[in-house]
């Protein structure tokens, strides 16, 4: 009789408890205290654009493991995004940098498979999702984590294990709290010594957080109060107030199109 896992359910109320990389493919959720990585391959289609229901079964998420080192409930995940990074744009998935995932299935990007996740702990931990294991814990937050979110400065991060120098590459990691505190982490390498600094303008809980993709100086982050600020994360400053909401806000999507697009205009 064939076994099948059941992993525990997603962790309620929390709007960041998941997060997809398409860079690598998978998708991570918090349930209880620990997380699931899930491999989700690419939709096959037909040479006509039509969806075969004969490779439905392909097309079922994988289950690669649980990450386990938090000691309370998990609240928010955020993969490093890879998007604008040089590295991917010109070489992609099965460039220089394309081992495969544990248990060998499936090319993957060593880089594109870092993990940040938060808990009501009151950790923000790094896990290199590739080997399946931990990296990095951060203990700078006096309440339970609220949010996350993370990008790239660059070209790939060195990884922890790599003796290889960089230059201008890196990680942006931006953690919100309860109280409403921010934590900024920038860093040229995951094993960096570097410690987060903090920044707090409102008095309640960051219920949400996104990078621009394009301006990588600009960071918005949206609060329990309905309030929506764009946050200057390497000068620690609030740059503009947007207009409020009546209620909680849940999330928060740049439209990375229209700034591309901007930004091409601007270089002609």
């Amino acid at each position: 009789m064939e076994s099948v896992l059941l992993p525990s359910s997603v962790n309620w109320y929390c709007s960041h408890v998941a997060d997809y990389s398409p860079t690598a493919r998978l998708h991570a959720f918090g349930a209880r205290n620990s997380i699931c990585v899930l491999h989700c391959p690419p939709a096959v289609t037909s040479a006509d654009g039509s969806d075969p229901v004969a490779n439905a079964a392909e097309k079922q998420p994988d289950f690669r493991g649980i990450l386990n080192g938090h000691t309370n409930r998990v609240t928010a995940v955020a993969w490093v995004d890879w998007s604008a990074s040089q590295a991917h744009t010109s070489e992609g998935l099965e460039g220089s940098f394309a081992p495969e995932l544990a248990g060998g299935r499936g090319p993957c990007d060593i880089q594109s498979t870092l993990l940040f996740s938060g808990s009501t702990d009151r950790t923000v931990r790094v896990w290199n999702c590739h080997e399946l294991k931990e990296v990095k814990v951060f203990k700078a937050h006096r309440t339970e984590i609220t949010a996350l979110a993370s990008t790239s400065l660059g070209r790939p991060a060195v990884p922890q294990h790599s003796t290889q120098a960089s230059d201008r590459n890196g990680i942006l990691a931006v953690s919100g709290d309860k109280s409403g505190r921010l934590h900024i982490w920038t860093a040229e390498h995951v094993a960096s010594q570097a410690q987060p600094v903090s920044l707090k303008s409102v008095d309640a809980a960051v219920t949400a957080l996104a990078i621009c993709p394009g301006r990588r100086q600009q960071v918005a982050v949206g609060y329990q109060s309905g309030i929506l600020q764009l946050v200057d994360p390497h000068n620690l400053a609030v740059t503009e107030h947007l207009a409020n909401h009546e209620e909680d806000v849940h999330c928060l999507r740049w439209n990375a199109f229209s700034i591309q697009g901007e930004n091409r205009a601007r270089q002609h």
